[in-house]
């Protein structure tokens, strides 16, 4: 009897232990089960287009999963997911359901992401299965310094071959202890409650837009290779009309009321008003509820555009828009379009910005011996036409070319070739620099510099802080590898913002 009231109560016990420990929500921040199809994936190369990367209806649960087919070693299906935000010295796990119906080829790899979204070496992994029938296999990674986002590839391995299916893949913030061992465990639900922002660079044409309305037509709007901010597409818009807009939109993607989503993306006006991005919030009838839109006025460079909105109340999706304006004509290339969600944390706030967001707003960085410079943020030649004219030293002087930083900061530039004179008009001021003098006239005042102005590959070269500094009223930062960056204020510190100026190095070196 003892034994038996012994038992009860430690039954109860455990029991009132159960009422008062709850098992904390996963922080979900990706999940996709494929119910919907793979509208949310990037096909990665033609080999993946061909069918080997494919919708099948054998799953783990529901009804579809990603069937991934690898038969040669010297390529395999690549599928990348959206970007998803993530941070450095993060703990986040990656998992998926895997079922192979041979050799056990097919993994999701997991890559970690800069701000301009390449790779950051030596930190992505994967994650497999050795298995026949549906098992869950995951995986815990650490966030490297530098990290953005994090991009999943389902894909096979180039010098193996085999066949397999993949389900209900997920990130979780947090999670295991970062010892990277896979745990097997039964298949899991996929969350409903996920909203991982969209990305697209067109590499890969057109496949996850459609036209806006039927005027919009292949010969108005299309994926080309004639423009591109960087890799090798981007897509062209021609708006003919001012009755309506030609453009492309995506699928509807989960939103959440009170996030703050930042659309962003590259445009190269060339003639009109141009293209912009739209950015629209639906609620759960599919009606839009509202919709606003960022572009640029320049006309003839790469600009960078971005926008923060706060999803109102209703949202349940967003969509992302490349359109004209009806009431205007313009032609327009557009690349790198990307939507960031919210992570649940943000109550509407927006997303703060980095020291590499606001460089990138307006500033200039060259590299002693490169031909290459960013402007705002975009990679551009100082001379297109001209690949060895380049910020070089001489007599123990940094020379720098004077049309392209002046032009790019807004001034207008005159020569005059009679007296070999190039002459700058700013605001405020007047600028006239003489070839081979070593001097500058400002406003009519006559300053004295180290190095005259010379004429290296046909470009004016002058001193970098007597042109920089007196002349266009900028700040310099200066990195003992040749790292030049020129802006409104003091931005950059040495020692604590050495990631952004490291990144910079490798980026126009």
């Amino acid at each position: 009897m003892k034994k038996i009231l012994s038992l009860i109560i430690t039954l109860s016990m455990v029991l009132s232990l159960c009422a008062v420990y709850t098992v904390a929500a996963e922080n979900v921040i990706f999940s996709d089960s494929f119910e919907d199809g793979m509208g949310r994936w990037t096909l990665g190369n033609d080999y993946a287009k061909a069918g080997n990367a494919v919708i099948a209806n054998d799953a783990s649960d529901g009804k579809n999963s990603v069937y991934a087919k690898d038969d040669t070693q010297e390529s395999t299906p690549n599928v990348f997911s959206p970007f998803i935000p993530a941070k450095p010295g993060g703990s986040y796990t990656v998992s998926a359901d895997f079922k192979h119906d041979d050799a056990p080829n097919i993994r999701v790899y997991v890559r970690f992401t800069d701000s301009d979204n390449k790779d950051i070496a030596n930190a992505g992994g994967s994650v497999s299965l050795t298995t026949n029938e549906w098992k869950n296999g995951s995986k815990t990674f650490v966030a490297p310094e530098g990290t953005v986002n994090i991009r999943l590839r389902i894909a096979g391995v180039v010098k193996n071959v085999g066949n397999g299916y993949v389900d209900n893949v997920k990130v979780v913030e947090g999670g295991s202890d970062g010892s990277g061992d896979i745990a097997a465990a039964t298949p899991s639900a996929p969350a409903t409650d996920t909203y991982g922002g969209f990305y697209d660079s067109f590499e890969n044409g057109m496949d996850n837009w459609k036209y806006t309305n039927s005027k919009s037509t292949e010969e108005n709007n299309k994926a080309t290779t004639e423009k591109a901010s960087d890799g090798k597409t981007s897509v062209l818009v021609i708006d003919e009309s001012q009755e309506t807009a030609y453009g492309f939109m995506t699928e509807k993607y989960p939103a959440k009321a009170g996030e703050a989503y930042t659309i962003s993306g590259d445009i190269f006006n060339v003639e009109g008003v141009g293209a912009k991005l739209f950015l629209g919030f639906f609620g759960s009838d599919g009606q839009k509820i509202v919709s606003k839109s960022v572009g640029t006025s320049e006309v003839g460079k790469w600009t960078k555009v971005s926008m923060t909105e706060v999803a109102p109340e209703g949202t349940t999706s967003f969509v992302a828009y490349i359109t004209g304006a009806s009431k205007s004509v313009g032609k327009s290339y557009i690349d790198n379009v990307r939507v960031i969600c919210g992570d649940g944390k943000t109550s509407g706030t927006p997303k703060a910005e980095t020291k590499l967001d606001i460089l990138n707003k307006s500033s200039i960085v060259l590299f002693v011996g490169s031909a290459n410079a960013l402007v705002n943020g975009q990679k551009t030649l100082i001379d297109k036409t001209n690949d060895k004219v380049i910020a070089t030293i001489v007599d123990s002087r940094t020379l720098v070319p004077v049309r392209f930083i002046a032009e790019n900061f807004g001034a207008e530039v005159g020569w005059d070739d009679l007296t070999r004179t190039v002459t700058l008009t700013l605001k405020d001021k007047t600028v006239k620099i003489v070839l081979d003098k070593a001097e500058i006239d400002i406003n009519g005042s006559v300053t004295a510099i180290d190095v005259p102005a010379q004429s290296i590959e046909g470009r004016t070269m002058l001193p970098l802080r007597a042109f920089v500094e007196n002349v266009m009223g900028k700040k310099i930062f200066w990195d003992a590898r040749g790292l030049i960056v020129i802006t409104d204020t003091d931005m950059l510190e040495a020692s604590a913002d050495k990631a952004v100026i490291d990144q910079l190095v490798e980026t126009v070196k």
